[in-house]
């Protein structure tokens, strides 16, 4: 009877593809008790169908590790993986082990080959091969501007140099491994620097063969690749974190290049393309050198659907994309409906030299993306990039020193506390943030403008209209008659949160003063820094962000009633909720709490200690019965218990009525006494999500019908 094949996609790829012999030894070196048959090369299908049934019958366990592994042949197998591949091999193998390698009879072969007998060559090429396919990919990649035409030369000196200032900007745990490669990126020089090293000290349960738990503490391996390019004058850096990759692109800037950032700080670039959506018309512009003739949109492209369905326009330089677009389709400007995902602009120009008359062509596309970077003459990289500035679609983003972080924190903290992802320009300036600063740190993100919106008809009800071109700082809408209205720019301008960002920058100012830092995501609101040292305790912190949020509060609660029920900590609240206590712990407005000394940690830690002593035993019991509102939220104390938090107005009446019995000495108060003015017909209405917390251990009832306080 035929059986399912349990080794996975990739391995089921690599057993029906590569050679036998070299399967036979990649599958024994992986996993020897496999006691494989050796292959009989005049019967190689058969061999192949043997070894596909042996896997019918191997346990997932053992099954996912080959299929992990053949995921990694693969991967340095198709694409562009083998040209990868080979330039590492050429630079990091021997003579005679290149040959070797060059025997090997296809790529998928090679791949094999170097996974077995070049482990760390293999490694090497995995990570440049990534930093290569997810380059200008924003959430992981960063691309930095550096010297056009600046020598590194790498030293044994120089690295140590380097290796120790990554360790004290990243704050590693040592040792570090730093792999120096040279070679040809696209045709141009470039130095790839791989930078690997232990992540925080991370633990996960184990089940033990005999059915016990066991808790097993290992550092991940992590690692950062970098890639400079001095014809391009560019630094990228490939990792999972913004602040690594610019503390990385930092200390490689000052210690290999040997760069004074104090005066040019290193700047990295944004696109925002959301101004091809008002036009594909380009104003004119001659940066100094050039005599720039013209330049024009000669392609672009719009998505239609999130499923990937596209559009694309192709005109000529002297063509009016616009005026064909609007000519091709209908009346309704397609161009300006739907988002612009890519655009190509064609620039005529005579150069500062003299001469005939020259053109070029660059490309914009989501997300982040110019290939001006490919761009070999300087200048004309330069002509590009000063006309995207000039038409307000690049931007340089500095990259943020000590100074700038302590001045940014305290709006940091209020950014970090919105529970919106994206608002509009005008939402964010009614909220007091400096919106063109912050987007110039990249913690504002461009992320498109509101395409329709409800106004008030003249007669009748509102209508939902479609945004057409705006004049000067408005927008204009109109519906199917043609009928037009008006609002200003800033209220259909969105951006989105660099969350991300914005959390990485504050924990660089505030964990220098936590004495342990494991930073634990405990629920999405809320961080476990680790200890603060308040005195002679030490106590946990954690830092939390939306407790304004009703939802959010409760969730916290609930997490830090179910982790720490015999203990007390200290949150450290991002904005103002107003809430003093959640659980056992102290809850103080972190902003309140800043160090104003630039040479001091960010936390005044003397003035923590007095809050935190002053209120630390409230946290664990109150010494009476007692409710403390602060509008929207409140706090019920009773002694023996750890307070509880309140949200909204049913709640907060229907204890705040349960404490006045209790104070007057007729504690019970009828059910129907209780719900009068809260529109619910039963407590566990009013209290939807934690009844089973309060019922018993806050409110008790003995009488039927009567409900009193549990003091």
């Amino acid at each position: 009877m035929t059986q399912s094949f349990r080794g996975g996609t990739s391995l089921h790829t690599l057993i029906t593809d590569a050679s036998t012999l070299h399967l036979a030894r990649w599958l024994h070196a992986l996993d020897p008790a496999l006691d494989l048959p050796l292959p009989d090369p005049s019967d190689a299908a058969a061999w192949r169908a043997t070894t596909l049934e042996r896997f019918a019958e191997l346990a997932p366990d053992r099954a996912k590790r080959l299929d992990d592994g053949a995921t990694r042949v693969l991967t340095l197998a198709r694409e562009r993986g083998p040209e990868t591949l080979r330039r590492i091999a050429e630079v990091r193998l021997s003579e005679a082990d290149f040959a070797t390698f060059e025997a090997q009879p296809d790529a998928l072969a090679k791949s094999i080959w170097t996974y077995l007998d070049a482990p760390q060559v293999f490694a090497d090429a995995e990570s440049f091969h990534h930093a290569r396919r997810f380059r200008d990919y924003a959430p992981i990649f960063s691309a930095f501007d550096a010297p056009v035409g600046k020598k590194l030369a790498w030293t044994a000196a120089m690295e140590q140099r380097l290796q120790q200032r990554i360790l004290a900007e990243l704050k590693l745990t040592p040792p570090i491994r730093l792999c120096h490669l040279e070679l040809l990126d696209e045709g141009s020089p470039c130095h790839v620097i791989i930078v690997r090293h232990g992540g925080p000290l991370s633990s996960v349960a184990a089940h033990g063969e005999d059915g016990s738990k066991d808790w097993l503490y290992y550092r991940p391996a992590t690692e950062a690749t970098l890639v400079y390019s001095p014809e391009r004058g560019s630094v990228e850096v490939l990792a999972e974190s913004p602040s690594v990759r610019q503390d990385l692109a930092l200390a490689f800037a000052e210690e290999g290049l040997g760069e004074d950032l104090s005066c040019k700080p290193l700047s990295f670039k944004l696109y925002d393309m959301t101004r091809f959506r008002r036009s594909l018309l380009l104003p004119h512009f001659e940066p100094e050198g050039f005599r720039v003739e013209r330049v024009s949109v000669v392609e672009a492209e719009v998505c239609l659907s999130p499923e990937g369905r596209g559009l694309t326009l192709k005109v000529n330089p002297d063509d009016d994309i616009e005026g064909v677009a609007d000519g091709t389709f209908d009346e309704r400007p397609v161009l300006r409906r739907y988002p612009v995902v890519r655009v190509t602009i064609s620039v005529r120009y005579w150069p500062k030299s003299g001469g005939r008359l020259r053109s070029f062509n660059f490309v914009l596309s989501q997300p982040n993306r110019c290939n001006l970077r490919s761009q070999k003459d300087p200048e004309l990289r330069r002509l590009g990039y000063e006309l995207l500035e000039h038409w307000g679609v690049l931007q340089s983003i500095r990259t943020l020193g000590p100074d700038d972080r302590r001045t940014l924190l305290p709006a940091l903290l209020a950014l970090y506390d919105l529970g919106e992802a994206v608002l509009t320009e005008h939402e964010l300036n009614q909220r007091g943030f400096d919106v063109q600063a912050f987007a110039g740190h990249a913690f504002l993100e461009p992320a498109g403008r509101i395409g329709v919106m409800v106004i008030d008809a003249d007669e009748g009800g509102p209508e939902l209209v479609e945004m057409g071109i705006g004049l000067g700082n408005t927008g204009a809408f109109e519906d199917g008659t043609g009928r037009q209205a008006w609002q200003a720019r800033a209220l259909v301008t969105r951006y989105r949160v660099n969350r991300d960002w914005v959390q990485e920058t504050i924990l660089k100012e505030l964990l220098p003063s936590v004495t342990s830092r494991p930073v634990q995501t405990s629920v999405p609101e809320l961080l476990l820094l680790g200890e603060l040292t308040l005195g002679e305790a030490r106590v946990p912190c954690h830092l939390a962000r939306g407790l304004s949020n009703p939802r959010v509060a409760r969730r916290a609660e609930e997490y830090l009633r179910g982790c720490s029920p015999g203990g007390y900590g200290l949150i450290l609240d991002a904005g103002r909720s107003g809430i003093g206590y959640l659980g056992p712990n102290v809850v103080v407005p972190i902003a309140d709490y800043l160090s104003a000394d630039a040479g001091r940690d960010a936390l005044d830690l003397d003035q923590l200690r007095l809050t935190f002593e002053a209120n630390r035993l409230r946290a664990l019991n109150g010494t009476s019965v007692e409710l403390i509102s602060n509008g929207a939220v409140a706090t019920l104390y009773i002694p023996g218990r750890p307070p509880l938090s309140l949200t909204g107005e049913k709640q907060i009446r229907i204890i705040d009525r349960l404490v006045k019995a209790q104070r007057s000495g007729t504690p019970l108060v009828q059910t129907s006494e209780l719900l009068a003015g809260t529109g619910s017909t039963a407590l566990s209405q009013s209290f939807r999500g934690r009844w089973s917390e309060i019922e018993n251990s806050y409110l008790i009832s003995r009488t039927k019908g009567y409900w009193q306080l549990a003091a």
